[in-house]
């Protein structure tokens, strides 16, 4: 019962996996170079594990930094001291001091979704976290949101429907006769009577719930810019927690897009927060000449160049710009009869640009408004109901053999 309550309750709130995306990001003059070996600041890395499987960080040692701070594999960041005068933390390379240049780079342009972040010079960067059930690297990619589904064993499941943790469901089989599934705990089969719980009862929001005896139910779904989960609650409707580095900010305030803003602070001594009109950045005026560029729509670039005087001139048109926005789904398989039935969907990638079409967790088949069907033997077939799924028996027909 209690694996059965761990997956079922609220969908599973995974770990996040340790580990961030540590990618050099820096130009200049030939010191400026990468360090290529086994352990260093420049790779991606997740920490060792101890005996008991957990996570043993990395040192400022072992990742051959000197200076700066790096994520630390475990899900945190180590500090790893200053450069000597002269000398800047990524002028030789990431989290190696030197004289060469170097340029941050962004949540955005790491492809990083979420968790810690080396923006390849000498700072760790905040990318935010996932919507639950999604953890931070939970399908095995460093700094990607994703999620593993339970099965009906990993649950101790053996009868019933329940939460695969993901958002979907999972069938778990029927009871042997004179049996109730919940009758002897969640998704078990026994004697006793079990009453189901609500979504009211069960303090869930929006998202699929186990109620507790035989059944996964649905619990509807949030109203935008809420998202289920958003906050890392599972089957919560919230906004989803934004950081200052993931919304490419520096300084002043930023909105969230939950009409909020979020306060980035001030800028060092020196510098202004929105110089030359780039907002939230801090910034001193250019040299004429001098070409800028920003990331604008969805992957896409705007330039300007550094005019007479030095003042920026005019941010010229988003160039380059992509379909989407990373991260976003969109429905697709979607056919209609009496109504709207979509049994896949598809993601948003770190190029702005849409992924294949896939079934949707827990769906078997593209419904096709009912004219989607299979040979289930000779002389039978089997059709894709409404719900995305293979009927379960097979009906006798003509095109199949005979």
């Amino acid at each position: 019962m209690a694996a059965s309550i761990r997956g079922a309750m609220t969908g599973v709130h995974r770990l996040a996996l340790a580990g961030a995306i540590l990618t050099a990001a820096c130009s200049g003059t030939s010191d400026a170079t990468t360090n290529q070996h086994d352990t260093d600041a420049s790779v991606a890395e997740t920490g060792s594990h101890d005996e008991a499987g957990l996570c043993v960080p990395w040192t400022c040692a072992q990742l051959k930094a000197e200076c700066g701070s790096a994520p630390d594999g475990c899900g945190g960041k180590v500090s790893c001291g200053n450069c000597p005068s002269g000398q800047a933390c990524g002028g030789g390379g990431p989290n190696q001091c030197g004289t060469g240049a170097c340029t941050p780079k962004t949540c955005a342009q790491l492809g990083a979704l979420c968790g810690y972040a080396s923006d390849g010079c000498g700072t760790v960067i905040d990318c935010g976290v996932c919507a639950a059930p999604d953890s931070c690297g939970g399908e095995g990619v460093m700094n990607q949101c994703g999620c593993t589904p339970w099965t009906c064993a990993a649950l101790g499941a053996n009868c019933g429907t329940a939460p695969d943790g993901c958002g979907g469901v999972i069938d778990c089989g029927t009871c042997p006769g004179g049996q109730t599934c919940g009758g002897e705990g969640t998704n078990q089969c026994g004697d006793a009577t079990c009453t189901p719980k609500t979504c009211a009862q069960l303090g869930a929001g929006c998202g699929v719930v186990s109620d507790m005896c035989s059944k996964a139910i649905g619990c509807g779904e949030c109203t935008a810019p809420q998202v289920c989960g958003g906050q890392g609650m599972p089957n919560q409707c919230a906004c989803p927690i934004k950081t200052c580095d993931q919304l490419g900010a520096a300084c002043g305030k930023v909105a969230t897009g939950c009409g909020d803003d979020l306060d980035c602070g001030a800028c060092p001594s020196g510098t202004t927060c929105g110089v030359g009109g780039v907002a939230n950045q801090c910034g001193s005026e250019c040299k004429p000449g001098d070409p800028q560029s920003k990331g604008c729509g969805n992957c896409g670039t705007s330039k300007r160049v550094c005019g007479a005087g030095g003042v920026w001139g005019e941010w010229g048109a988003c160039e380059g710009s992509g379909p989407c926005s990373p991260g976003a789904v969109q429905d697709c398989m979607c056919s209609t009869q009496t109504s709207t039935v979509c049994c896949g969907d598809q993601h948003c990638g770190n190029d702005c640009q849409w992924g294949a079409c896939g079934l949707k967790p827990g769906k078997e088949c593209d419904w096709k408004a009912g004219d989607h069907w299979r040979c289930c033997g000779t002389n039978s077939w089997q059709y894709c109901l409404s719900s995305c799924t293979w009927s379960s028996a097979c009906a006798s027909g003509c095109n199949c053999g005979c």
